[in-house]
């Protein structure tokens, strides 16, 4: 799209595929200067507390730099890299990445790694696949780029080989096709890890294709940016109903999607406050003794902001000095460096193993905040899942030291 004004004349303005117009002409960035961009990035990210991040469409070319970013120190952000198949159109082209991924496969860096294949299955903006014509062109529905066989095949490549898939799904049509498509690819492939097929965006997806997704345990990856981004753009292709219900988080989130950024932030939040309400349990996650003083320092400040509130009137508020993120910047650090810890189990016995002292105890010091933290809209189904049986919500009942397998994991 090139943008112009009320009167018709350009504004400057270049969206989507009016980009390439000019991008082509402007000439390659050299490796230096493209490392110093993500130096600046990656840095600007973690100021604002954002840990990690999956760079959703990634060329081999671009993971190559990202590997030296890495290697000179750059990355003041994990990332984890999808590897991108748009623009092919068939399994063997798939086939053919994926060799060309292998050497990756077993990297163990925290900072960088490969998360998986990207697929698009429609367009954006211009081309998004809808069930309803646009509204600037009633003879047009967007574009699919996928037969829906074709990608069975393709994605069906990817995770035979253990790696975990990513498909862009932005309009209403294409989340349809994409949830037929993961559950035939579920159903070929019996005993996937949970999480190794996503949504990305999942744009207009109604109640029906919302419960599809989390009956067949899909996680979607919705993108508010984009539309705060964007929506003035979109509401000349779709109309201003269609973009005002382009991404209802609310909605994924009521009817128990794992909806990945929200609820890794939810999570960050409840473990947070049940690091602090069962003090000094995880106390030996600390990574350094410095960073076990300041928590300690923090600890002892929040007893005595909790101690007046027993004596108020009223409904009792004494759990609320425990979940409120620290805003001494080295007691923040230190207290969600435990809860990334906590959270990045690698399977669900660990989570388990991890997270079960502190729901323990938590349960023993305050059985209204155990209760509350775990409320689908606080946290995530596999932090639930991880602590479900030593964590009732009901009756007391008397635990048991005993390893119960989860239905997925904590792992981001």
């Amino acid at each position: 799209m090139i943008g112009r004004d009320a009167d018709g004349r350009l504004n400057g303005r270049l969206i989507d595929n009016a980009l390439g117009l000019v991008e082509r002409l402007v000439p390659a960035e050299g490796r230096a200067r493209r490392i110093d961009g993500l130096r600046l990035a990656s840095g600007r990210y973690a100021a604002t507390g954002i840990g990690t991040v999956r760079d959703c469409a990634v060329s081999l070319d671009d993971y190559a730099v990202l590997l030296a970013a890495r290697e000179a120190g750059a990355l003041s952000t994990r990332v984890r890299a999808l590897i991108s198949a748009i623009g092919l159109s068939s399994a063997a082209e798939v086939e053919d990445l994926l060799d060309a991924m292998e050497d990756w496969r077993y990297c163990a860096d925290p900072w960088l790694r490969v998360w998986g294949v990207k697929f698009g299955l429609d367009g954006g903006l211009e081309a998004g696949a809808t069930e309803e014509p646009y509204a600037c062109d009633h003879a047009f529905s967007g574009t699919l780029t996928w037969e829906p066989d074709a990608l069975v095949e393709a994605v069906e490549a990817v995770v035979r080989r253990g790696w975990r898939v990513g498909t862009h799904a932005y309009g209403d049509r294409a989340v349809r096709i994409l949830l037929d498509v993961y559950e035939r690819v579920l159903r070929n492939n019996p005993g996937l890890p949970a999480g190794t097929l996503v949504m990305e965006h999942g744009g207009l997806a109604g109640p029906e294709q919302r419960a599809r997704a989390v009956a067949l345990g899909i996680p979607v990856t919705i993108q508010q940016p984009l539309l705060h981004d964007t929506a003035e753009v979109e509401r000349g292709f779709w109309g201003p109903e269609r973009v005002a219900a382009l991404f209802p988080a609310r909605e994924w989130l009521d009817q128990g999607a794992l909806v990945t950024a929200a609820h890794y932030f939810a999570d960050l939040r409840a473990t947070v406050a049940m690091v602090f309400r069962t003090w000094p349990v995880a106390r030996e996650y600390a990574s350094t003794p410095c960073l076990a003083t300041a928590l300690d320092t923090e600890y002892t400040s929040r007893i005595a902001q909790a101690e007046p509130l027993l004596n108020t009137a009223g409904k009792k508020k004494t759990s609320k000095p425990y979940t409120a993120p620290p805003t001494d910047p080295l007691a923040a650090g230190a207290v969600l460096d435990i809860a990334v810890q906590l959270l990045q189990a690698s399977d669900p016995h660990e989570a388990r193993k991890r997270l079960t002292p502190l729901a323990q105890h938590l349960r023993d010091a305050d059985r209204a905040l155990s209760t509350y933290l775990r409320r689908p809209t606080w946290i995530s189904k596999p932090l639930r899942n991880a602590v479900s049986d030593d964590w009732p919500v009901g009756k007391r009942t008397r635990r048991h030291s005993r390893d119960v397998s989860t239905s997925s994991s904590t792992s981001r």
